[in-house]
């Protein structure tokens, strides 16, 4: 049986047999992974003053006591890409959930996980206090810049909430309940909001933040962290700058840096690419797209065409075309 050693080196994890020779493809990768996950835990473990975990909890319950497990396996049972997480049970049953912020070499500058953190909070203390969207109650947090942080790295000790991950590869095993969810999308379509309102877009909506119980019951959406607004009159073709894009090109101005100024001030028509007919036009529905185009239109100064006369015209234009044909063949599938 071959033995697997995984050095770390100054460039990083690298993997290697047991004759020194490196391993690459999909077991590498998997090997790396895992080295990285196991050092950013490491790092966290390092940092936190787990002695004042359950004190601190105990504390903001009023005295009971608890007990928290912030082994590497129990962390890493619970981790994200960007976060782990420690199960808090009290001498009363309650449990909470201790969700810690990881520090990578991709992670944005300090102040910015600062108002990341922030942010995920005060969103999740707002739905929770003004909304019906069952939220976990936030108990406290705290950044790791903060003097009076008491655990020394970011943090947020929230409700446990009762659940597990909505799985949408597992699919229905039911007629019932394709006909439950066909009634949602229908409630839905006919449940429009009125223009005084706006959507609260969730960052990483692919299934697993909304938590069901048995009978696919919603119990709970969390992981709120990089919500944002859409900004509607992007998606109405505006290419207006915002004040704060305004700011930060002239910050780069007075910085002596014209150059990163520029990609701000020009930079709407790469962004209008991807967006209309770039790797983001995939998401897009049919409704928004035309919107989008028009806004790619007035980014590169090209007349003004409804998106179906373009669309009509440019397919006899380019009818011979091979990529063409072949886009065509397979969204016909």
């Amino acid at each position: 049986m071959r033995r697997l050693t995984i050095p770390q080196t100054s460039s990083g994890t690298e993997c290697v047999g047991l004759a020194g020779e490196k391993l690459g493809g999909k077991l590498g990768s998997v090997l790396q992974f895992a080295a990285t996950e196991a050092r950013h835990i490491d790092k966290l473990w390092r940092q936190l003053d787990r002695s004042k975990l359950c004190s601190h909890a105990s504390t903001l319950r009023g005295g009971v006591s608890c007990t928290v497990d912030l082994s590497s396996k129990s962390l890493s049972a619970m981790m994200g890409n960007q976060n782990c997480h420690a199960e808090i049970t009290f001498g009363d049953n309650v449990k909470w959930i201790a969700r810690f912020r990881l520090a990578r070499t991709s992670s944005p500058p300090r102040e910015v996980r600062d108002w990341i953190l922030g942010s995920e909070a005060a969103t999740t203390i707002y739905l929770q206090q003004h909304t019906c969207i069952p939220t976990p109650a936030i108990f406290d947090w705290a950044c790791e810049s903060d003097p009076g942080n008491p655990l020394g790295v970011d943090y947020i000790l929230m409700e446990k909430l009762d659940g597990k991950p909505l799985d949408w590869q597992g699919g229905y095993s039911s007629a019932e309940r394709k006909d439950y969810a066909t009634d949602i999308v229908g409630a839905l379509s006919e449940n429009i909001l009125p223009d005084n309102q706006f959507f609260l877009k969730h960052p990483d909506d692919k299934g697993d933040h909304i938590l069901v119980n048995d009978h696919f019951d919603i119990v709970g959406v969390i992981d709120w962290e990089w919500t944002r607004t859409p900004v509607n009159e992007f998606y109405d073709g505006s290419n207006q700058l915002a004040a704060d894009e305004l700011r930060l090109a002239a910050i780069f101005q007075e910085r002596g840096r014209a150059d990163l100024a520029n990609y701000v001030l020009k930079g709407r028509k790469v962004q209008r690419f991807f967006f209309a007919l770039g790797p983001e036009s995939s998401f897009i529905d049919m409704q928004t797209l035309p919107r989008l185009f028009a806004g790619l239109q007035e980014a590169f100064n090209v007349k003004s065409e409804e998106w179906e006369t373009w669309e009509s015209k440019d397919l006899v234009k380019w009818k011979d075309d091979e990529l063409l044909l072949g886009l065509l063949e397979e969204s016909s599938h």
